[in-house]
């Protein structure tokens, strides 16, 4: 794992600085959220990791999920403002507590919020601080790559807990983390999936590519196909294994390919420490 994150801050500081913007950013922002309440859980103050710089109106001055957004809001390289919009999504949700909130309604209005102001053209699903979200991470890779540790930590330490509230409680932020790291991990896969297709079935003109379906995690990717590496590999014959990655190798070190691969890997990343198994689809 350690060698891991030298590779990702040797390949990040070779790309542009870069976030995940529209689905990807709304997913990614759960993925913070719900580090952000395992910490609490899991960890004494002095100890937590995640936006420990956010105070807001809950208990023990931490914040809910709109203080949360806008604390760790950055402008975009073409917007002027320097203070974060204003967000209202909390009052959107009515009676439910936070955590029986299902992840694909979560999403879904991060994903479509909007300011009260329609003259405000932000959203909240730009860029973010990494600095202020995980201090000390290097950029927003290296950022994702390691802020889902207090997730995994809590999915450990939960079976200690004496049952009750907390313990409940606990149930549900991990489960709703690891679903939230999963979906991450998807969309960057299915965009990897669309931008290599054409280029696979040119280096292995001779062959099949098959794919399988992909997982469809809380109902919000349905549909979509992943690369079925044994399938292929079985289907080209003798050395087939080596021509596809020969052929994904080649892929991966395209200029336009090397963020979204980078992008990948700090999702699996975020996707190992939450729990949940490496490269799962």
């Amino acid at each position: 794992m350690k060698c891991f994150f030298i590779w990702l801050s040797v390949i990040g500081a070779l790309l542009p600085q870069a976030t995940a913007y529209a689905q990807r950013g709304a997913l990614e922002r759960l993925v913070y959220y719900y580090s952000y309440l395992a910490d609490e859980l899991v960890n004494a103050e002095e100890a937590r990791t995640v936006a420990v710089g956010c105070s807001g109106s809950l208990p023990g001055k931490r914040c809910n999920l709109d203080e949360f957004l806008e604390y760790i809001w950055k402008p975009l390289p073409t917007e002027s403002a320097t203070t974060a919009p204003k967000v209202d999504i909390v009052e959107n949700l009515g009676k439910p507590k936070f955590e029986d909130v299902a992840v694909s309604r979560l999403y879904t209005l991060i994903y479509t919020w909007k300011p009260k102001d329609s003259t405000d053209k932000r959203h909240v699903t730009g860029n973010t601080d990494n600095l202020k979200l995980l201090p000390g991470s290097t950029d927003y890779y290296d950022c994702l790559s390691k802020i889902t540790g207090p997730i995994g930590a809590l999915d450990m330490a939960k079976a200690t807990f004496p049952d009750g509230d907390k313990k409940d409680l606990a149930d549900k932020i991990v489960s709703k983390g690891k679903a939230s790291a999963q979906l991450v991990y998807d969309f960057r896969l299915k965009d990897i999936e669309k931008h290599r297709k054409n280029f696979l079935k040119m280096q292995l003109m001779d062959g099949e590519v098959i794919y399988k379906q992909g997982r469809n995690v809380e109902g919000l990717l349905p549909g979509w196909k992943t690369l079925d590496a044994i399938a292929t590999a079985n289907a080209l014959g003798p050395r087939g294994a080596d021509r596809l990655d020969a052929a994904i190798t080649a892929h991966k070190s395209r200029p336009n390919a090397m963020m979204h691969y980078t992008a990948l890997a700090a999702a699996d990343s975020a996707q190992e420490l939450s729990g949940c198994p490496v490269g799962t689809t």
